[in-house]
């Protein structure tokens, strides 16, 4: 058995989705929305194996957290704590003001991590619309609600960026399938999204059919080649193209990364940088061959 420290937490990938099932099923935990929302999971891994997991189902500022398991050898070491103490710090940094969630024998559990109880009629109608809400097996649950309003979102350091898109709908589309999350914000004709893995504030609206003029591109660093594995692999599975770029010498560093588009033509670069080439004579390109070294930072003449 792997102690606590040892395990890792991190944003779920596809694959992970049938060792998940199976410890819900295992716990006697509906599967209801999971499989639609498990973009929205942590998972915990002890080696290569998937020992936890956790949902947290957002729904503009509020959200529902949900389908907490930990696998019987790795109970009482503090696990389930740790999953939703990391599920509410991504709902801090996206914005969310509320998180609900239904439990039958965990109440005394979550009201040691600050939930209240509530009444049923006292959630969000957007989140009783949730798969978990509605399934026959949690309608005799109980409903407990935490308030994270003025929490630690405010001191997170973001870079904000407003785009002006030729069709709101198609790029929110777009951008929730990027991120991985729905908007924080909806307000006619604007849409915000503070995703959980950059340090991104980016707002949409309404071009009238003439987008924000574009140059370049823009990019999100991200602190492990795991991660972008990882960003990677729910991108691709999700449907959207990307073109990928392991192992590429590019604006004088060596970079593993992979694009993606947006509807209007903004290259979006997610990378992690291996290390700076200041000092080092430029080397053959060792990658998938796609970007000349002299046009690595703008793909689109690739």
């Amino acid at each position: 058995m792997s102690d606590i420290k040892d395990m890792q937490i991190a944003a779920a990938v596809p694959g992970d989705l049938p060792a998940v099932l199976g410890l819900l099923d295992g716990a006697g935990l509906p599967r209801a929305g999971v499989t639609t929302n498990f973009a929205q999971f942590l998972v915990a891994r002890a080696g290569p194996e998937i020992v936890g997991a956790v949902g947290l189902e957002r729904y503009g500022v509020s959200a529902l957290l949900r389908s907490l398991v930990v696998a019987p050898a790795h109970r009482g070491q503090g696990l389930g704590a740790a999953l939703v103490e990391r599920a509410l710090d991504v709902a801090r940094l996206a914005g969310i003001e509320r998180v609900f969630l239904l439990t039958i024998t965990a109440v005394e559990f979550f009201r040691r991590l600050g939930f209240r109880d509530v009444p049923r009629e006292g959630i969000d109608l957007a989140v009783q619309a949730s798969g978990e809400f509605v399934a026959p097996c949690c309608q005799s649950a109980a409903a407990m609600r935490l308030v994270l309003r003025g929490a630690r979102v405010a001191l997170v350091p973001r870079v904000h960026l407003h785009l002006k898109v030729t069709d709101l709908a198609r790029s929110r589309v777009f951008y929730e399938t990027f991120f991985g999350a729905s908007p924080v914000k909806v307000k006619p004709g604007y849409v915000k999204f503070l995703p959980a893995w950059g340090p991104l504030n980016l707002a949409l609206s309404d071009g009238g059919g003439s987008p924000t003029p574009r140059g370049g591109h823009l990019g999100i660093q991200l602190g492990s080649r795991e991660e972008v594995v990882r960003e990677l692999a729910r991108i691709k599975a999700a449907g959207v193209p990307v073109r990928e770029e392991f192992g590429v010498n590019c604006c004088h560093a060596n970079e593993d990364k992979f694009w993606v588009q947006d509807p209007d033509g903004l290259e979006w670069e997610v990378y992690v940088l291996n290390h700076d080439l200041d000092d080092e004579p430029v080397a053959a390109t060792r990658g998938l061959g796609l970007v000349r070294p002299a046009s690595c930072c703008t793909p689109g003449s690739a």
